[in-house]
């Protein structure tokens, strides 16, 4: 699906989440030069591992 705004596609698929029982996490975002998003993904906090960079950050607070 296409949004306008990155926010209204965020809210919907947290709302699809919610009425099947899952929940949602942020994975990747594309911006271009100025900073404008122009891509987001978001997936099934189940999905896949998150990326060893964000496990593996020195001033993570919580546990592996």
């Amino acid at each position: 699906m296409t949004f306008d705004m990155h926010e209204d596609g965020e809210t919907f698929y947290n709302a699809y989440a919610k009425v099947n029982s899952f929940s949602i996490r942020n994975y990747n975002i594309h911006k271009d030069n100025a900073g404008i998003v122009k891509s987001r993904k978001w997936v099934c906090s189940k999905e896949e591992y998150r990326n060893t960079k964000y496990s593996e950050r020195e001033d993570r607070i919580r546990g592996p």
